[in-house]
């Protein structure tokens, strides 16, 4: 038991530091803290701050001294993996992409956690760096017990691989530091929404934990491990796979007393468990495998000596031992040679697999880029149909705008003429014997008849608004190209919505039955009339 005034250096010596030398010598080891929240879990495990750090910390700064001291007898290789149990969802800290990785069964290394991205680490800065970005990505909420609640459990998987630089041998061992997310009281916390749905889950799996001791005390045949993923992540370091050390942290107030009893009650069921530590070393499999070629030929050879109750001198066994010694080298290499081949074809297989996919990825891109350009072409092919027979209109309707134009300016040229020759014959007629007052008379009543004449014919006719003008002024007035134009276009609008909402493409030809644009013709009547 720690008292308000242990340092985090007494909590290392008496937890952390017998949980690394097993590492070192091919153990697993497991430290877990478990507790109230706002209690110190995070800060007991995790903390970095000078003087006060935590277990984490001073654990890696434990491992690489030792690959410092014995660097020349062992090849030491220290590697990361950083999880979180995030609403029954395993998640890597180290690449937050990657959601709910699938726990699996080894038969040699027992669970772990498929997918999960493994990091290789050369010095306690490197390490310490990459766990404070998986931090950075840790899911966490504000509560009234904590202003940075962990909402998530925190897995930190330390493992070492040691290489025995004279016989060739290697072992690993698996360094496991876990920090639960804080068991609490909903109506205590005061948590609401996605935090409220988040606190369910958390004390959903850590009464699953809590379960699962309770049934390793009472030794019950069956115990519940697959109801959470945390007790299923667990289940070898609560089941004898290695030193299993549990870290139970209280608060000290009166208003907590709850909350503290209920982790001291868990604190006494998990001390009951017991366990016993088991190697999960992995041994070089050419060395095991010689070793094991020796003492078996050496049985042979014994069992041979008696069963023909023939006794060899010491020589004659050395020179077979020899033998035998040797046949376990060419084995060995012969061994190490199929190995070779057999990560030679995977390497030739990946490489193989990973060229066709570029090959395959690269044609599904060219026919994609091809079917694009056909499309954008048959697209450009059909607004320039439409665009060259707009033009085409346009062109035809100007060319008949001007030779109206022209046939109009020739008439008024005539007319001119004529009018200039009339002028010319009254300039020089002979005066006209008739009395002007007559001629006078006789032109008013002409007038007055064609007046007539008019008044009767427009009885029948509507107003003109353009009464009054000459046939130039009113060709001036009404752009005939332009709305001609317009119209053509509006036209084409028309057709191309009705041909895209009816899903065909549209027709070389079409006419409207039941609409006729007005000829130049119609216009000039119209104006005149």
């Amino acid at each position: 038991v720690f008292g308000p005034h242990a340092t985090q250096s007494d909590v290392y010596k008496a937890v952390g530091r017998p949980a690394v030398e097993d590492v070192l010598i091919g153990h697993a080891a497991t430290v877990f803290c478990y507790g109230q929240t706002g209690t110190g879990k995070t800060y007991t495990l995790s903390c970095s701050l000078a003087d006060h750090e935590g277990i984490v910390p001073r654990a890696l700064i434990s491992v690489f001294d030792a690959k410092v001291i014995e660097q020349h007898l062992v090849e030491t290789t220290v590697s990361l993996q950083y999880l979180q149990i995030y609403r029954e969802k395993i998640q890597d800290l180290f690449n937050i992409e990657s959601d709910d990785l699938a726990l699996r069964q080894d038969p040699e290394t027992g669970v772990f956690v498929s997918g999960a991205k493994t990091i290789e680490v050369h010095t306690v800065a490197e390490a310490r760096r990459l766990i404070d970005e998986g931090d950075e990505n840790r899911a966490t909420a504000i509560t009234r017990m904590s202003s940075a609640s962990s909402r998530s459990h925190a897995v930190l998987l330390v493992m070492v691989r040691r290489r025995d630089r004279h016989t060739g041998s290697t072992m690993r061992g698996l360094l496991s530091l876990i920090d639960l997310a804080g068991s609490e009281r909903v109506e205590k916390s005061g948590v609401t929404g996605e935090a409220f749905k988040e606190a369910v889950v958390v004390n959903r799996s850590l009464t699953a934990l809590g379960q699962c001791i309770q049934g390793l005390v009472r030794k019950e045949n069956v115990t519940a491990f697959r109801d959470s993923k945390l007790t299923r992540l667990l289940q070898p370091s609560l089941t004898g796979s290695g030193r299993t050390c549990v870290i139970c942290t209280i608060r000290p107030d009166i208003d907590n007393v709850y909350e503290s009893s209920s982790t001291l009650a868990f604190a006494e069921r998990a001390q009951l468990v017991q366990t016993g530590v088991t190697s999960v070393g992995l041994r070089d499999t050419v060395s095991e495998l010689c070793r094991t070629l020796v003492e078996e030929l050496s049985v042979n050879a014994t069992l041979e000596r008696y069963r023909m109750n023939v006794f060899f001198s010491t020589q004659a066994f050395e020179h077979r031992f020899s033998e035998a010694r040797e046949d376990v080298a060419v084995l060995g290499a012969s061994v190490n040679q199929v190995a070779a081949n057999i990560r030679d074809d995977l390497v030739k297989s990946q490489e193989q697999l990973l060229a066709e996919h570029d090959s395959s990825l690269k044609l599904a891109q060219e026919q994609t880029q091809r079917a694009i350009e056909e499309i954008r072409e048959a697209h450009a092919a059909t607004f320039k149909r439409y665009d060259e027979r707009i033009a085409f209109a346009v062109a035809a309707e100007e060319r008949a705008h001007a030779k109206i134009i022209e046939k109009y300016a020739l008439r008024r040229d005539e007319l001119k003429r004529d009018l200039d020759a009339t002028w010319a014959r009254l300039d020089v007629a002979e005066p006209d014997p008739e009395p002007v007052a007559d001629k006078v008379a006789r032109r008013r009543a002409v007038l007055i008849t064609q007046l007539e004449t008019k008044r009767r014919m427009r009885r029948n006719c509507r107003a003109s608004p353009n009464a009054g003008l000459r046939v130039d002024e009113v060709l001036a007035k009404i752009p005939h190209a332009t709305m001609i134009r317009e119209t053509l276009i509006a036209h084409k609008d028309m057709l191309l919505a009705k041909c895209e909402a009816h899903g065909v493409r549209p027709r070389t030809r079409w006419r409207h039955g039941r609409r006729s644009l007005p000829t130049h013709f119609d216009l000039l009547h119209y104006a005149e009339g």
